[in-house]
């Protein structure tokens, strides 16, 4: 078996491509794999604040 296919990520780009002010929402939380420990959005990207408790809750970067 190929060891690269089997390697599970941990880390997730959110695309926010066509938004002029990127938003997290909760629900973007809640869809993430259990295994993703480390998001990553571009600048000035907008937290809600249930996402951030969320994002304590799952300790995620």
């Amino acid at each position: 078996m190929n060891s690269a296919k089997n390697k599970i990520e941990s880390k997730i780009k959110l695309d926010f491509n066509g938004f002029k002010t990127p938003l997290v929402t909760e629900e973007k939380i809640i869809n993430l794999s259990e295994n993703v420990k480390e998001i990553i959005v571009p600048a000035k990207t907008i937290f809600t604040p249930s996402a951030m408790d969320l994002i304590k809750k799952k300790i995620l970067k």
